[in-house]
């Protein structure tokens, strides 16, 4: 079986030698986190992953791009998850994938994944890990359908990129080494910057010599999500004086209220429950502080490991500080970058399709600038009209194992 699959791609690669100065889109892989996957309202399906950035990009670039696509669940049976246990709250993901599934996938992007993660974790079966929802995706995604054959190779994130023998990749890694964190409000949960500068050289290393040209993007800080809140616009949701606020809910200044905690301060306020707030719910100012410190060490390293490797890197996190000041325009209107805004999905951390055709567009425009190409951009209304029709729900893998619904 892998001698198949080495002679499959050594013909499919051949001809095909790439150069940093001269941009082919033929083979277009992409290594990331939940942004690229598409993960949005706490879960990942099909209807998402189809209007992912990469998939929009693929088609601008008129090139093939296989997605690993998981089925919305539908009156199918599902897992219940918990994204960050005890966090984030429990979701319905689909452990379904849809069919026609490809033999192979060029979106490998595992929500909530590390770098470390990235060049160590194999798919692994059972394929659904009761109550791991990036284990059970790491499954679907890398492990299907090979795991159903008898001695077939299993291969890490950046193995199965390596394979692929990319012409064009994005690299965007370095959100799961600090989301964790930031969620939970447990500073030990970052990844070290040492630790994340020796994986990401290593993963960088490895993809540069894929003879690709490799575009790296820079770490977002969680903190600019609309999933957390300062003090002051708290109080400013509820109509109430920040200092009051403060003081009656035991805030530092600096401290930052998540959703859950929005929600609990206002249950408080009109009296539905009392005493202090969940210990979850406050990302503490010197937590936070933390998290930007981390990120801004993780960007100054991939900065350093783009200039020795002669590669771009587009500017994810100050993109996401953008929206989070101004906003963006997206097609015919605004988006902000706010709760309920446009830009962000229902979870408040992970983009809408419109959004996703947003950022799509900064990438082509910057890839066209860089390599001196001219890839169409998105139509933007014509994404945002699609993500708000109904989408018909397809066939899934059940049929083929003849599931009564």
């Amino acid at each position: 079986m892998r001698r198949l699959l080495f002679a499959i791609f050594f013909f499919a690669a051949s001809g095909l030698e790439a150069q940093q100065s001269q941009f082919d889109p033929t083979n277009f892989i992409v290594v990331g986190g939940g942004l690229s996957a598409g993960f949005a309202d706490f879960r990942l399906i099909d209807q998402f992953q189809k209007n992912s950035y990469p998939a929009l990009m693929a088609t601008q670039m008129r090139t093939i791009f296989p997605l690993p696509l998981i089925r919305d669940g539908g009156p199918v049976v599902v897992t219940s998850f918990d994204p960050v246990p005890g966090v984030l709250p429990k979701s319905n993901q689909s452990v379904l994938r849809a069919l026609p599934f490809p033999l192979f996938a060029f979106n490998l992007s595992i929500p909530f994944v590390r770098v470390s993660e990235s060049l160590q974790t194999r798919p692994s079966t059972p394929l659904v890990v009761e109550g791991d929802a990036r284990r059970t995706l790491a499954n679907l995604i890398l492990g299907y359908p090979a795991s159903i054959f008898e001695k077939a190779p299993l291969w890490t994130q950046v193995e199965y990129a390596e394979m692929m023998a990319p012409t064009f990749a994005i690299v965007e890694m370095g959100s799961g080494d600090v989301l964790d964190a930031a969620l939970s409000g447990n500073r030990t949960r970052i990844t070290p910057v040492d630790s994340f500068t020796r994986d990401y050289t290593a993963l960088v290393t490895r993809m540069r010599n894929t003879n690709g040209t490799i575009l790296l993007m820079s770490v977002p800080d969680p903190t600019d999500f609309p999933y957390f809140s300062g003090v002051q616009n708290a109080a400013q949701l509820y109509g109430a004086d920040a200092t009051t606020l403060a003081s009656r809910f035991a805030l530092n200044p600096l401290d930052l209220v998540t959703l859950g905690g929005l929600v609990e301060i206002g249950d408080r306020l009109r009296g539905r429950r009392s005493g202090p707030l969940s210990d979850h719910v406050v990302l503490r100012a010197a937590t936070a502080a933390a998290i930007r410190e981390s990120v801004q060490g993780y960007n100054s390293a991939i900065a350093s490991v783009a200039s020795s490797n002669g590669l771009r890197v587009f500017d994810l996190n100050g993109f996401i500080k953008e929206v989070r000041d101004r906003g963006v325009q997206a097609g015919s209107s605004r988006v902000g970058g706010g709760f309920q805004q446009g830009f962000y999905s229902k979870d408040a951390l992970f983009p809408t399709p419109t959004a996703h055709a947003v950022l799509a567009n900064r990438l082509l425009e910057f890839i066209n600038s860089a390599y001196r190409t001219s890839f169409p951009l998105v139509d933007v209304d014509a994404v945002a009209r699609r993500a708000r029709s109904t989408v018909p729900l397809g066939p899934g893998f059940e049929t083929l194992l003849k599931v009564e619904k």
